[in-house]
């Protein structure tokens, strides 16, 4: 188990997941569906994707830093095409070795200075935690626990 977890694997979590490895911490990223992608997946349950949804960003002037989207994309690309650039980073930066597919988190809650989260098959306590995450409905509570 790492000392440190993010919480999905879309854009954001794969751009945490990536600064993580590149600083050489021990990360996990728990990613609840079957492969990365968040909302750009348009067959993960909740994702707002409807088939003619493209990037409202140029090409041009988005992607990871030092991974410019390909320039055989068009300008606006769809869904699907970000998609694929979601994965092909993944892929090439070596994400999935960090990536728990299939692991939900179910709670979170922090409690002097330890992070404990709960997925369907075990719970875990860990020193840093990211949640990037698309709020639609309050899936994941989170509290915060202090004593003085």
């Amino acid at each position: 188990m790492a000392d440190h977890c993010i919480v999905g694997a879309g854009p954001g979590g794969l751009a945490a997941t990536r600064a993580f490895l590149a600083q050489g911490l021990d990360v996990d990223c728990f990613e609840r569906h079957d492969d990365v992608g968040g909302i750009w997946d348009q067959d993960n349950p909740g994702s707002p994707m409807y088939d003619a949804a493209h990037f409202i960003s140029s090409r041009s002037m988005s992607g990871f830093h030092g991974y410019p989207m390909p320039d055989d994309l068009p300008d606006y690309p769809s869904h699907r095409q970000v998609l694929a650039y979601l994965r092909a980073f993944a892929r090439d930066h070596d994400l999935y070795r960090a990536i728990e597919l299939g692991t939900g988190v179910e709670h979170a809650a922090l409690e002097l200075s330890l992070i404990h989260i709960s997925e369907p098959t075990r719970l875990l306590s860990i020193s840093y935690a990211v949640f990037c995450l698309k709020k639609k409905k309050p899936i994941h509570e989170t509290t915060h626990s202090y004593s003085t």
